[in-house]
């Protein structure tokens, strides 16, 4: 692993079609892009790093201001394959759909250094998941749904234009209309479900394209290598992947995260300690994270959520977030809906 700072950033080529998209809606873009610290020029190189929480922040302002709950969509919608610039080089020459996705994974951290995505096989279904990481506490219901919409373009763009998932879902809660999102995705979406993203037949992405690689794809493959190992990815990027897989399972400690990254557990505290933070710390902060997230933007029960931050019953995840936040999540949760908040 290597040791880098962990930043949250987006490439513009993200909102490259926001501006296009304001207008169609009626809306004038430079005044919220203004608000947030960004203007149009920022958007005209595709490789300029945006801040995460200014992106999320406008995404949600504009959903709010155009009266559009599906602009994450809207916006993934006007975005082309091409748009992905090397990716979509290699992707288009994998053998199947299926190593074309674990590609596309590996490298969604040059497009978006706060998307953390794995995948997970189960009874015949690939799943795929994604999670926006941000530091910041603020609302991403219009990131995430972006994200997702943009890999399950990517994903149809490589199986066929016909290519429906099994379902997709969301950790948020339901707008009040779900014909946009159903028309969307073409299939059932499930929202205040325990992760983001998709499920998939294998079947569906098993089946070989017969590509040969060309000149151009090596080239391409190198360059995102070479760009890959600049990036040095964050010990805690990588760990917090982990802890996020597996803290579902109730099982998350150091030593087992230890063993999935093939180290001792010393290794591990020796990482996080160079970059200045206690496994004890992430794992607290992590689940404080996920906490808040679940329980401001969904209506999942509190088992439900006590269960996906790893937590034995209901009324140990009460007395920990009790201990954290002084009231009960109970509490914090019809707080967070007040008009003051």
């Amino acid at each position: 692993m290597n040791i880098a700072r962990f930043t949250h950033w987006v490439r513009s080529a993200s909102l490259q079609a926001y501006p296009e998209l304001m207008h169609a809606l009626g809306a004038n873009p430079v005044p919220l892009l203004r608000e947030h610290g960004l203007t149009a020029k920022l958007l005209e190189n595709p490789e300029t790093r945006l801040p995460l929480r200014a992106v999320n922040q406008l995404l949600e302002r504009s959903a709010l201001s155009t009266q559009r709950p599906d602009f994450g969509l809207l916006l993934a919608s006007r975005r082309d394959f091409t748009d992905l610039g090397p990716i979509s080089v290699v992707l288009k020459e994998e053998k199947t759909p299926r190593h074309a996705i674990n590609t596309l994974l590996r490298y969604m951290k040059l497009l978006n250094a706060s998307l953390v995505s794995h995948t997970e096989e189960v009874d015949g279904k690939l799943l795929i998941h994604e999670r926006i990481v941000s530091d910041q506490g603020s609302p991403a219901r219009q990131g995430i749904e972006f994200a997702v919409a943009v890999v399950f373009k990517t994903v149809q763009e490589l199986v066929s234009p016909e290519w429906r998932p099994v379902t997709v879902c969301f950790t948020h809660r339901p707008p009040s209309d779900l014909t946009l999102h159903r028309r969307f995705f073409g299939c059932d979406v499930q929202f205040n479900s325990d992760f983001n993203g998709f499920v998939c037949m294998l079947a569906d992405l098993n089946k070989e394209t017969h590509k040969r690689q060309t000149t151009i794809s090596k080239f391409a493959r190198s360059y995102l290598e070479d760009s890959l190992n600049s990036y040095q990815n964050s010990s805690i990027s990588t760990i917090r992947q982990l802890v996020l897989a597996l803290l579902p399972a109730g099982r998350c400690t150091a030593k087992q995260v230890a063993a999935h990254l093939g180290v001792d557990r010393r290794t591990v505290h020796r990482h996080l300690a160079e970059e200045g933070v206690s496994f004890k710390l992430l794992l607290e902060r992590i689940r404080s994270e996920l906490a808040i997230e679940h329980l401001r933007d969904s209506d999942m029960s509190m088992s439900d959520v006590s269960a996906i931050l790893g937590f034995s019953s209901s009324s140990a995840f009460s007395h920990w977030f009790r201990d954290k936040f002084f009231c009960s999540p109970l509490e914090w949760r019809k707080n967070s809906r007040s008009p003051e908040a």
